[in-house]
Formats: structure tokens, sequence, C-alpha cells
């Protein structure tokens, strides 16, 4: 009985061991100091609430409690941020008719005062089966506080989106 649980001991201690050497490694971290990005992803849903495709500056306390005040508004964002090194942007692809939208961020690049973001728009395949509800996906950015005067995103599949400062 004895040489039978060694043996099986063993398996379980490699398969346990095989199963935490596939964890995904944590991030690397950001460099310090005030260039460490132009954008992140904060947080996405897949519905937000805002109805409209379209660009919100959250640039002070004000504006964020504003925002986190809105009826149909979803999303949980930190406490207390520093908007003098970042500013929070929300992109909303607003109504979708169906379940399976969202949208990424890929890149973030400055040029001539101008922040290009460029989004990945999930869209559900056309021969996948979803839910037939409406959707209002949107992802949140924090953004660097830097002398930008207009932002673009762009994504597959929507329309390009500007805010000027």
């Amino acid at each position: 009985m004895k040489t039978c649980l060694v043996p099986f001991g063993f398996v379980i201690t490699l398969t346990l061991a095989a199963c935490a050497s596939q964890t995904t490694p944590p991030p690397a971290p950001a460099p310090a100091g005030p260039e460490r990005f132009l954008a992140r992803q904060v947080t996405a849903s897949d519905h937000c609430g805002l109805m409209a495709p379209g660009l919100v500056d959250i640039a002070d306390e004000a504006a964020l409690q504003r925002f986190l005040s809105l009826p149909a508004q979803t999303l949980t964002l930190p406490d207390h941020p520093d908007f003098d090194q970042q500013h929070f942007l929300v992109v909303a692809l607003g109504q979708q008719p169906s379940a399976g939208y969202g949208v990424t961020l890929q890149s973030a690049t400055l040029r001539d005062q101008v922040l290009r973001l460029d989004a990945k728009v999930r869209k559900p395949a056309t021969d996948q089966v979803t839910a037939q509800v409406v959707t209002t996906p949107c992802m949140v950015l924090a953004i660097l506080a830097r002398p930008w005067q207009r932002i673009e995103v762009h994504g597959n599949g929507m329309p390009t989106l500007t805010r000027m400062r």
C-alpha cells in the first residue's frame, strides 16, 4: 500500500509544480518619472451606459464626480487620482445591438501635440450566437497630463473620435 502512495504523491507534486510554472508573469514595472506612459488602460466594460460614441475627458475631481454620478454608468475608477500627472479618458463605442462588442487600447503615440490612440474593437463573429441585448461598450484610459492639444482615437470598425484640449 505504501508503494502505491509514494508514486501517486510524486505525480501530484509534479502536476502541481507544472501548473504553478504556467502562471502569467507579473508585468514589468513602469519606469519612474513623469515620462512613464502616454496612455494605459485602467478598465473596460461591455456595458458602460454611454449611449453615443465619443470621448469623455476627466481632468479634475469635479469631472470625476460628475462622471461617477451618471445613472447608467457602471465603472469603478481609482479614488483621488493625481490629476496633475494624469487624466482619465473614457472611449465609448456607443449603443451596440448585441453582446460581444468591446474595445481595448493597442498603442499610443504623441506627435505634433496630437495624442493618437489606436484601439482594437471586438465584434461578435457573424456566425456567433450572442445575447440580443443592447450594450454600450467602453474603455477607460489614464492619459499623461502633458502638452497635447488634440486626442484622436482610431480603431477598426469605429469612427475616428477626436477631442481638443
